[in-house]
């Protein structure tokens, strides 16, 4: 699969309720990369879920800002705690219809 930069992709992630019923804490965990860069922990709204789940697995949105080899970097859209970028390896990620976004 080829995403590129500027583009939407769905990451999966482990979500939980946040301080607003329309805000989730979002915790993205990169299996494949062994760096503090590899996970995202942060509040996210409902609306960059696939589904408004409270609790569980699901998908998040994430906007790619760079590609190396079979990695990529991609900001949440949302307040992070800590960094503000993840790594993530290109096939863990789903790119998102236009129509969906």
């Amino acid at each position: 699969m080829n995403i590129s930069v500027g583009q939407r992709v769905w990451v999966p992630c482990e979500v939980k309720p946040g301080p607003f019923s329309d805000e989730r804490m979002v915790r993205v965990n990169s299996p494949a990369v062994n760096s503090a860069i590899g996970s995202w922990i942060g509040f996210v709204p409902t609306t960059r879920l696939r589904e408004p789940i409270e609790w569980g697995s699901i998908w998040v949105t994430a906007i790619v800002v760079n590609v190396l080899n079979d990695r990529f970097f991609a900001q949440l859209v949302g307040d992070p705690f800590a960094n503000a970028v993840f790594e993530d390896s290109i096939s863990r990620a789903q790119p998102i219809d236009s129509f969906e976004s």
